[in-house]
């Protein structure tokens, strides 16, 4: 069997399909992420371990963040539909980031598309689990590649492709959601200083919700405080 260091989850990198019989898995090292699937009884591995591709791999096709191998961690998300698994690696040493995308089936994982690498580079940045987020039927998915930058990717005649301009968080985001179609997304961010409203209040963190309205996003709502969930 597995040892409790291959199931570990690092700052919450865990997901769930909407069934809860399919639990996406990142980790702060090798294995990188786990797709398990719960039997009625227990819980065994879908696939093969998703091992985070170094950045000195010997393959000279692997799917390479940076010029430094210094501790990546990463991040899993799961549709609901239990059919699409994301990926999201970023490297702590030199804050470079990579994403990718696997087709669920017939209990194996297969890649899905191609990898996606943020050209950013921030020596020092400590980073953390990247931020993703799945549609429901699992046709597009957002990810965090650059610090509050997101990019709305669909797949679309055999690839992931941009579905919509880059999104940025109106502050230093601390929790973002696609809804089931992929076309609004929802954004917790705090303001560098707060903020004082019409009737004296004062507020540094806000939730709003953004419309893609077939050109650009679009503030639909917006609301003082934290959503996390």
């Amino acid at each position: 069997g597995k040892d409790e260091y291959h199931f570990l989850g690092t700052n919450g990198a865990t997901s769930l399909s909407q069934n809860g019989t399919l639990m996406a898995i990142g980790a702060g090292d090798y294995p990188g992420a786990q797709l398990v699937q719960f039997d009625g009884s227990d819980w065994s591995q879908v696939g093969g371990d998703i091992a985070r591709e170094s950045a000195f791999s010997e393959n000279p096709d692997a799917f390479k963040l940076c010029a430094s191998d210094a501790g990546p961690v990463s991040n899993a998300e799961i549709s609901n539909s239990g059919t699409l698994l994301v990926v999201a690696e970023s490297d702590r040493g030199f804050g470079c980031r990579g994403v990718r995308a696997f087709k669920v089936e017939s209990g194996e994982l297969r890649q899905l598309g191609s990898s996606f690498k943020s050209g950013a580079q921030n020596p020092g940045r400590v980073s953390g689990p990247d931020k993703i987020s799945v549609s429901a039927d699992g046709s597009t998915f957002a990810w965090e590649y650059e610090d509050n930058l997101f990019r709305v990717l669909r797949y679309l005649e055999g690839d992931w492709r941009l579905f919509a301009p880059e999104f940025a968080s109106p502050g230093s985001n601390l929790f973002m959601s696609l809804n089931s179609t992929g076309d609004e997304i929802l954004v917790s961010y705090q303001l560098p200083e707060a903020v004082t409203d019409f009737y004296g209040n004062s507020n540094q963190n806000f939730t709003a919700r953004y419309s893609f309205d077939g050109n650009d996003w679009i503030k639909s709502a917006e609301i003082p405080g934290i959503v996390s969930a």
